[in-house]
């Protein structure tokens, strides 16, 4: 969001509740390994959010919704509804945005979120979990959603191409986490008893950044930022996460030659996740620091009005509880080639890393009758993809389209995979711990390939209507090279 990383700082995946979903001005996909420019992790592809400004007039939205979860045309009988009440869905969406004496940016947003959900309380007496002692209700497995965030941007009057700010987000969310559930026929929509997890979660973050754009074309950013996170579960499965982040990025174009010219963009950028919670004692310490260094840069050009290419690097390092560390330069290239007026041809290619979460290699612990096992030897996953396109652009009457057609290739290794299985017993296995649940494991080599054809159109029926069209087909076959 906003160049920022939204990853947890303990198992890197984001919070999607936790993305201000009433600020949003643009969404862009970049498909592909992209881990060059967007960081570490970000081995197929990314997303980035982007949030409003305030224009020139003062904006206020209030969007307010209400529906309801229905068994209806249920066809299969068994599969029966554990409520008879009305299963709400309630929430309310806010937005005020405006520009103060001229110079600063102000944002305030928020949602209220209540969810009944459809999913049940386990139920009490199922034989073998007399050891059970979670006794939720119905009410207890219902969501509740409180955040709220800003954006405040100063432009200075003074250092003209100077700007700083800091933008902010805070989330409580009650919610449960189901692992198991109970059969796949009456108990479809109830938990295994033990395999239901209620959450307790507060999340915020606060990002202060300056930006300075000189009058010879040079642009400076330095973002930071501290992402906290509290999830008070359940069954002893609490996690505490600090994540700090700093990214400086240094853009410019470079003139070498008379009409010879290129754009470099280059960057170092540095984070460190500090965790703690029981469930990752398998390091030896519930504590667990997570450290990430890298630098970046990439090049961009346009070549006799037809070709456009970038080339880029990046050297990640990472250290691991001060005993474990790790690095990898990757890569990544592409070309734009313009055939005809509306014709363009690209080939790219770029590669990919990702160092295992401390959530991946440490966890270890047991709910109700499974368990979920640690793997401190897990390794990195790296990747590579290619892709060959053509886009085509044509007009007929009053009618625009765009046909965009590409074959790609994307390659794995070390594979991470969430499994279950029954592991081999640890010796220090007690009687009635679990040995069948969930591990990560490196299952080896794996490779994608497929294609997509998009059709994009508009056009206009008379002088006043129009319309928009987005038509597109994906096809992808994935394998595992290491069966």
């Amino acid at each position: 969001v906003d160049d920022m990383p939204i990853l947890s700082g303990d198992a890197g995946r984001p919070e999607w509740g936790f993305v201000p979903v009433e600020n949003i001005e643009q969404i862009e996909i970049t498909k592909g390994a992209s881990s060059v420019l967007s960081g570490s992790s970000a081995l197929s592809g990314a997303i980035h959010i982007r949030t409003a400004y305030p224009k020139a007039k003062p904006l206020t939205k209030v969007n307010v919704y209400s529906g309801l979860y229905s068994w209806w045309g249920n066809t299969d009988s068994t599969s029966v509804p554990w409520y008879n009440s009305y299963a709400y869905i309630h929430g309310i969406n806010f937005l005020h945005s405006r520009i103060i004496k001229k110079n600063t940016d102000l944002v305030i947003g928020g949602n209220i979120n209540l969810d009944h959900g459809y999913i049940g309380a386990p139920i009490k007496g199922i034989e073998n979990t007399d050891t059970i002692t979670d006794d939720f209700t119905d009410q207890q497995m219902s969501s509740q959603k409180f955040r709220l965030n800003f954006n405040l941007r100063h432009r200075s009057a003074r250092f003209k191409g100077l700007q700083f700010g800091t933008n902010g987000n805070i989330m409580h969310h009650n919610t449960n986490l189901v692992l198991a559930w109970l059969d796949d026929t009456t108990g479809l929509y109830r938990g295994y008893p033990g395999a239901v997890l209620l959450q307790n979660q507060l999340i915020f973050n606060v990002d202060p950044f300056v930006e300075f754009y000189s009058k010879i074309g040079v642009r400076h950013s330095l973002k930071a930022r501290l992402l906290y996170t509290d999830n008070e579960m359940s069954n002893n499965q609490s996690n505490q996460s600090r994540v700090y982040f700093v990214d400086y990025r240094f853009k410019k174009e470079f003139n070498f030659l008379k009409d010879k010219s290129f754009d470099f963009i280059g960057g170092l950028s540095s984070q460190f996740n500090d965790v703690y919670s029981n469930i990752y004692a398998a390091s030896g310490d519930p504590s667990n620091r997570l450290y990430n260094g890298s630098a970046y840069a990439e090049i961009q050009k346009d070549m006799f009005k037809v070709i456009n290419f970038s080339l880029g690097a990046r050297a990640e390092y990472y250290r691991l509880n001060d005993t474990l560390t790790d690095w990898q330069p990757i890569f990544r290239g592409g070309v734009n080639l313009k055939l005809m007026q509306a014709t363009f041809l690209r080939v790219s290619y770029g590669q990919g890393y990702r160092f295992p979460t401390i959530t991946e290699r440490y966890i270890s612990t047991s709910i109700g009758a499974l368990g979920v096992f640690q793997n401190p030897d897990l390794k990195p996953e790296r990747s590579w993809n290619a892709e060959v396109g053509i886009n085509q652009g044509y007009k007929i009457g009053n009618y625009y389209g765009q046909l965009d057609v590409a074959a790609f290739v994307q390659q794995y290794q070390n594979t991470i995979e969430y499994l279950f299985g029954f592991w081999d017993p640890t010796p220090t296995l007690e009687p009635g711990d679990p040995i069948a649940g969930f591990k990560f494991l490196n299952t080896g080599r794996s490779k994608i390939t497929g294609f997509d054809a998009t059709l994009n159109g508009t056009g206009k029926i008379g002088k006043h209507f129009s319309f928009t069209h987005m038509i597109g087909y994906n096809y992808i076959n994935p394998v595992t090279l290491d069966p």
